[in-house]
C-alpha cells in the first residue's frame, strides 16, 4: 500500500518482499545517496513500528528494501524512481511501547560486492566495463574507448574491477573518463571532455516570479549554495603531480599529463599551484598494458582535479535527473537586480551532476544536486554567456 507525503510524493516500501503496512510503519528519516565519489548507491533508513510488526518481518543482513518514490503533481509527470537496495547493517531501540530500527542499505547488485576470477578478453576498457556492469545486472552506458588489451579480473569485487579499469581508461590526448552508478542500476562510464560539446538536458533555476511553474526540461530549486573546491584539494587529486612507471627495457617512464587545452580559456585556479608538485610511481608496465595505461591514469586524475566550481541546490520537484547528466544552472539572486537582471553570473553556464541526494522526513520531501564544472579564470576577463544555457 502507497502512502501520500506532503500531498506530492506516492512512496512505497517493501521489506523481505512485503509492502510495509502505513499502520504501523512510520518514516523517521530515509536518506538516499548517489555520487561519482563513491562506488554504488547507498541509503540510510530509519523509522517506529509496533513491537510485534518488525519481530514478524525483519530486517537482517541482505534483506532486500524496495523504495519507490514518485511525483504526483509535476506537469508533465515525471517517471517514478524506483532504488532497490539491500540491508548490511540495522540496528533498534525500544522507545515506550515503539521499536526504532536504523538500517544502512547498498545497491542490490550481486557481483559489485562478490570477488572472482575472470576474463573480459582482449577488447577496450570501455567494453570490460560494460560487460561486468552486466554481469551485476546493471545496464551500461559507456563513451568509446580505444585502449585494446586484455582487461583481467583477479579474484576482486565487480566494483573493484570497475573503477580501477575507469582509471586507466583513455580515448585520445585529451579525454577524461568518469564513472557513476544511479540508484536504477545504470552505470554510466563518460568521456567528459566529450559531454561538454553536447546540449544540456535539465535547466536548474531559482526564478522569482510569483507562480512560476517548472516547464518540463526545467527544474525550480529554492536553495543554493555556490563556490569552489581547490586550494590543497585540487594538489591532493593529482594536479601538478609528477608521476612515472618503471619499464623492464625502457627503465623509468616520467609521465605527465598535458591539459593545457582543456579549458579552452576557461582556466582552473589548480593551475597557479604548480609549488605543490608531488612525485608518484605506479606500477610496472607490462606487454599487456595499452600503450597509454599509465598515462591515462595520470590524465583522468589532472582533468578531473580542474572542475572546481561547486553549486549544491536543493529542491522539491523530483525530476528523473541522474548522475553525470549535463545540466544547465541559471541562478539569480535579488541583490544584482540593477548590475545583471539578478543574474549571478560567475556561477551560471553548464555543470556536469556529480552528486543527488534524495531526503524523506515526515515533514519534506526534497532532492540535493551537487553540480561540478572547470574552475573560472575570473581575471582573464571570461565571456560568461559562452558557458550559458542561450
Amino acid at each position: 500500500m502507497p502512502r501520500i507525503f506532503q500531498d506530492r510524493y506516492i512512496i512505497e516500501i517493501s521489506i523481505n518482499g512485503q509492502p510495509v503496512n502505513w499502520q504501523e510503519f512510520a518514516i523517521e528519516e530515509l536518506s538516499i545517496h548517489e555520487s561519482v565519489k563513491q562506488r554504488f548507491p547507498t541509503a540510510e533508513l530509519s523509522f517506529a513500528c509496533g513491537p510485534t510488526y518488525i519481530l514478524n518481518n525483519p530486517i537482517l543482513d541482505a534483506s532486500p528494501v524496495v523504495i519507490t518514490i514518485e511525483d504526483i503533481q509535476i506537469n508533465p509527470p515525471s517517471p517514478s524512481l524506483t532504488y532497490k537496495m539491500r540491508a548490511f547493517n540495522s540496528k533498534f531501540k525500544t522507545v515506550g511501547n515503539l521499536f526504532k530500527w536504523y538500517a544502512s542499505l547498498y545497491l542490490d547488485a550481486a557481483d559489485l560486492h562478490q570477488a572472482k576470477i575472470k576474463s573480459y578478453g582482449k577488447t577496450t576498457s570501455s567494453n570490460a566495463i560494460a560487460s561486468a556492469a552486466r554481469d551485476a545486472g546493471l545496464q551500461p552506458d559507456c563513451d568509446p574507448s580505444s585502449d585494446v588489451q586484455y582487461w583481467l579480473r583477479r579474484n576482486v569485487r565487480g566494483a573493484d574491477f570497475i573503477y580501477k579499469t575507469a582509471k586507466h581508461s583513455h580515448a585520445g590526448p585529451m579525454s577524461c573518463f568518469v564513472t557513476g552508478i544511479t540508484g536504477q542500476h545504470k552505470l554510466r562510464h563518460y568521456n567528459i571532455t566529450e559531454k561538454m560539446s553536447s546540449a544540456h538536458t535539465w535547466t536548474f533555476t531559482n526564478k522569482l516570479e510569483k507562480e512560476h511553474h517548472p516547464g518540463g526540461n526545467e527544474i525550480l530549486y529554492e536553495h543554493g549554495d555556490y563556490g569552489t573546491v581547490s586550494g590543497t584539494t585540487n594538489s591532493y587529486a593529482g594536479y601538478g603531480q609528477t608521476s612515472g612507471s618503471y619499464h623492464l627495457e625502457k627503465g623509468f617512464q616520467d609521465i605527465k599529463a598535458d591539459v593545457a587545452k582543456i579549458s579552452s580559456g576557461f582556466l582552473n585556479m589548480g593551475r597557479a599551484m604548480l609549488g605543490s608538485q608531488r612525485a608518484q610511481t605506479l606500477p610496472f608496465d607490462s606487454d599487456n598494458t595499452h600503450e597509454n595505461y599509465t598515462k591515462a591514469g595520470q590524465q583522468n586524475k589532472a582533468i578531473k582535479s580542474l572542475f572546481s566550481t561547486k553549486v549544491t541546490v536543493r529542491t522539491r520537484f523530483g525530476r528523473h535527473v541522474e548522475l553525470l547528466d549535463y545540466v544547465n544552472l541559471y541562478p539569480y539572486a535579488p541583490g544584482l537586480n540593477e548590475i545583471s537582471g539578478g543574474l549571478i553570473l560567475p556561477w551560471a553556464g553548464n555543470y556536469f551532476v556529480s552528486e543527488i541526494h534524495t531526503l524523506v522526513t515526515p515533514a519534506l520531501v526534497a532532492k540535493e544536486y551537487v553540480l561540478l564544472r572547470e574552475g573560472l579564470d575570473i581575471k582573464g576577463g571570461a565571456d560568461f554567456g559562452l558557458m550559458g544555457g542561450e
